[in-house]
């Protein structure tokens, strides 16, 4: 047969298509977030200065003046760039945006080696307070805020009440040193510096930046480590613990968050590449064994088993490049769904920001498809060419069985399938159950009646005092609003990912390092409770009076989990604590009531010891609370426009119900559980093809025998009886030895599951009995159809 495009070809091109194009895709999201380098000048020579403290894992805001002290003492550093993080207001033409601003020193972008998409970006001379103060656009604010007009650069704009000029725009490639946010704009740091003296009276070691700095020619990174430590000892600043992270690839909470689930992916991905195959081999295995005629006439005629193994690896060639062309378009098509299955990007901070990722099509996913179409093509090439290199092929001219030898590859094949099938079926289960258990799980606040508000007085300049009454106007006006049942205030908005976090101990007592971070912090106003659903307990609520800064030790209230750590034998009204790692702890607190304990982070995290503090600041972020009678959605249009009643001019942002916020929070668990779902799901229709071509095949060529034994008198049941039990035992045994491959690996998948220490027996069991299920339908259906034939007619039918 001549190596061309056959049914069986196409079939082959088709699964390896759909195999290489979902490996593809997923190699993209691993590539992104785990290997892919910052798209900059020499990455691997850049390095980021943090800090470590127990429970808490590196930090990069720094004191400024230690920012200032590397750049000038270090010898290990070519160059010393600093950068921080806000949230802004940008007017420009009457037109007011919050926007997400990265303030950096002037060699932050020459560091980089970045250069302008248009006009100019900020460099050295920026640093100079004489200088007009310049910003820089990202290419995505560009394009939305000013629909990629090239005009903009040297129009003059607003943010936060200074005036700066439009320098010009990045270029699409670089986004942040965060591979996964893009903040709006750059300005210079000195502005930011300027604006924070301000506020903190100019104590210059308050002001936090991170600190990045690229490492000279000939020096070690371990040189430059103890460089920095020996320069922030010099400065007798706060005590932390100083290292040095690499930039190569870049920061990434998303990579903290999901690089496992990634991984886990990827690995699962390529199990599915593996059954696709060996289905594929399967397929072509038992097209050779039916053209043994074929090649026994080569043979004779004066062809080698070279040349015969050649033509085989022709067509496996040829397979494996369709199987190529159609992976890349299926890869293209996939591409673009990606980002919509990742939300958008909690900073710690809590500031919502959209994903940066771009999951482009380019030249390493095109090399990455091509390197496994490769592997494939050898792959499924090896299974008929090891039978044509073999097999008694002669003895096909006198009419012989020429598949006998072909047995044990073909019960491999099948083994490999049916394990690999049950592994991906097993880790289903296991992502499923976690999600549902989660889903499931009772919160401690009412996430299906309340929805969340977040405006900031201070970026329309609010005084403390009017911050206090415009929050007190909100509240007035939402009461009265239809379908409310309560609302309140709160700095934190809960299921974010993120939070504030202290260091509690009783009275006269002392925490160690160890227990560094032991409680969380939120800080609310009286009514939040009841807008939340979370009950009070013991004791009372805030008053008017608890806001008194005077007032010394300061009422607090706490949940159960905190009573629990902290005062589990006695009753906990009045007792004071103080919050301090490494010191006595002072009566800088006193509980005035016990509430309900709540979910804080996330459902993932259990129940932190929580300390409740009354909202005493005016003019800052606040997120207002509205729970409804009935569906929370429906009062969203209602609030904004009676906000919008009360201030015109106060941006209001982030609106998402509790419901929404928990259902984001779940996202990785969502992903993985729908993803392994549906790999499970492929990795069974492709088991069952395989199983049921193997058994097709094996009927055909056990045509004579079939309608002999018939003839003699066996019973329909022994004829299906005798043609699937080989199926069964090579499905009972892969589905075995999957379980065990599970198990032993459910430990490094840990991390990833909830209330799940090792495969549970009955998902085991369930596993197992749907495979071989699953087997024993794809071998009975072949061989019902044969046991149906009239005996005559198989008799009459010629061996293959």
């Amino acid at each position: 047969m001549p190596a061309s495009i056959v049914p069986t070809d196409v079939f082959c091109a088709l699964l390896l298509g759909a195999g290489i194009g979902t490996a593809t895709a997923v190699f993209s999201i691993t590539d992104n977030l785990l290997l892919k380098r910052l798209p900059v000048t020499e990455p691997q020579q850049l390095y980021r200065v943090v800090f470590i403290r127990p429970n808490l894992g590196p930090r990069g805001y720094l004191p400024y003046s230690y920012f200032e002290a590397i750049r000038r003492d270090s010898r290990s550093f070519a160059s010393v760039f600093a950068w921080s993080g806000h949230n802004q207001v940008l007017e420009d033409a009457g037109v007011v945006d919050r926007v997400r601003s990265s303030a950096v020193s002037g060699n932050y972008f020459p560091t980089l080696g970045i250069r302008a998409a248009l006009g100019r970006l900020l460099g050295p001379e920026d640093d100079n307070p004489a200088q007009p103060l310049a910003v820089v656009l990202s290419d995505a604010f560009w394009r939305r805020r000013y629909h990629a007009d090239p005009g903009v650069v040297g129009r003059a704009v607003t943010i936060s009440g200074h005036r700066y000029t439009i320098a010009g725009v990045l270029p699409p490639s670089f986004t942040d040193l965060a591979i996964e946010i893009s903040p709006d704009v750059r300005v210079p740091l000195r502005s930011e510096i300027e604006m924070e003296q301000q506020e903190i009276l100019g104590k210059l070691d308050s002001v936090q930046v991170d600190i990045g700095a690229r490492l000279k020619p000939g020096f070690s990174r371990a040189q430059a480590y103890v460089e920095c430590l020996r320069i922030y000892d010099g400065l007798k600043l706060d005590k932390v613990t100083i290292d040095l992270d690499s930039l190569e690839r870049g920061t990434s909470a998303l990579r903290q968050q999901f690089g496992a689930a990634a991984l886990a992916l990827f690995t699962g991905v390529s199990f599915l590449v593996v059954m696709v195959c060996a289905n594929v081999a399967g397929l072509l295995l038992m097209r050779t064994l039916a053209r043994s005629r074929e090649l026994a006439v080569r043979l004779a005629l004066g062809a080698s088993r070279g040349q015969l193994i050649r033509l085989l690896a022709r067509e496996g060639a040829l397979v494996g490049v369709g199987g190529l062309i159609l992976g890349l378009a299926f890869a293209r098509v996939l591409l673009p769904l990606l980002p919509r299955a990742i939300p958008s990007i909690r900073l710690l901070d809590a500031t919502n920001v959209p994903l940066a990722l771009r999951f482009s099509f380019d030249a390493r996913l095109v090399g990455f498809a091509a390197l496994v179409a490769l592997l494939a093509s050898v792959g499924v090439t090896l299974a008929p060419a090891l039978l044509a290199g073999r097999s008694d092929l002669p003895a096909a001219l006198h009419g012989e069985r020429s598949g006998e030898k072909a047995g044990p590859l073909r019960s491999v094949l099948v083994a490999v399938q049916v394990m690999f099938c049950t592994l991906l079926l097993s880790g289903a289960l296991l992502f499923w159950q976690t999600y549902r258990a989660l889903d499931r799980l009772d919160p401690g606040f009412d996430r299906a009646h309340v929805v969340d508000l977040t405006f900031d007085p201070s970026v329309i300049s609010y005084s403390d005092e009017q911050a206090v009454a415009l929050r007190q106007r909100i509240l007035e006006h939402m009461r009265t609003l239809p379908g409310v049942e309560a609302a309140g205030f709160t700095s934190r908005g809960v299921m974010r990912g993120t939070g504030i976090k202290t260091t509690a101990a009783p009275l006269g007592e002392k925490v160690p390092r160890s227990d560094f971070l032991n409680s969380s912090l939120h800080v609310v106003s009286p009514e939040y409770f009841d807008a939340m659903g979370v009950r009070l307990l013991e004791g009372r609520n805030f008053l008017d009076r608890d806001n008194d800064p005077k007032l010394k030790p300061r009422p607090v209230i706490v949940n159960k989990a905190f009573v629990r750590r902290f005062f589990p034998k006695v009753a906990p009204l009045g007792r004071q604590f103080g919050t301090g790692a490494d010191v006595i702890a002072t009566g800088e607190y006193e509980i005035i009531g016990v509430v309900s304990d709540a979910k804080y982070r996330s459902l993932r995290e259990p129940v932190p010891p929580t300390i409740y503090r009354s909202l005493r600041e005016g003019s800052v972020e606040t997120i207002l609370a509205v729970r409804a009678r009935g569906n929370p959605a429906a009062l969203i249009e209602s609030a904004r426009a009676e906000l919008r009643a009360i201030e015109p001019r106060l941006p209001v942002y982030d609106i998402h119900t509790l419901a929404e916020e928990v259902d984001t929070s779940l996202w990785r668990e969502r992903l993985l559980a729908w993803l392994s779902l549906a790999f499970a799901a492929m990795a069974a229709l492709l088991a069952a093809t395989g199983l049921y071509g193997l058994v097709a095949y094996f009927v055909v060529q056990r045509t004579r025998e079939i309608g002999i034994r018939m003839a003699l008198g066996a019973a329909p049941f022994q004829i299906v009886h005798w043609l699937t039990r080989r199926m069964l035992v090579l499905s009972a045994g892969g589905a075995a030895l999957g379980l065990l491959v599970a198990r032993s690996a459910i430990a490094r998948v840990q991390p990833l599951l909830y209330g799940v220490s090792s495969l549970p027996l009955w998902p085991a069991a369930v596993v197992a009995a749907g495979v071989i299920s699953l087997a024993l339908a794809a071998a009975v259906i072949p061989s019902r159809r044969a046991v149906k034939v009239d005996p005559s007619t198989l008799l009459t039918e010629p061996s293959r």
